[in-house]
């Protein structure tokens, strides 16, 4: 499994293309900082994109959107 998870999309997309030449990674996760580039990733061949934004976005809506779940976490 290689990760990429600078805050840079360039750099993330770059070393997850390069890192697809070894044959012993069979996973690529890449950090997509601009949720517009999440396609070009996908076609590059990362397998998983990851978010820290839509992560937190997410969480948060879960917050307000159902409290008191949250309360016994």
């Amino acid at each position: 499994v290689f990760v990429a998870a600078t805050g840079n999309d360039s750099i993330n997309m770059l070393v997850s293309v390069l890192c697809q030449n070894y044959d012993n990674i069979s996973k690529v996760i890449a950090r997509v900082n601009d949720l517009g580039h999440e396609s070009a990733f996908k076609k590059v061949g990362v397998d998983v994109t990851v978010s820290p934004e839509s992560t937190v976005a997410a969480y948060l809506e879960r917050i307000i959107t159902r409290p008191i779940v949250i309360l016994f976490i």
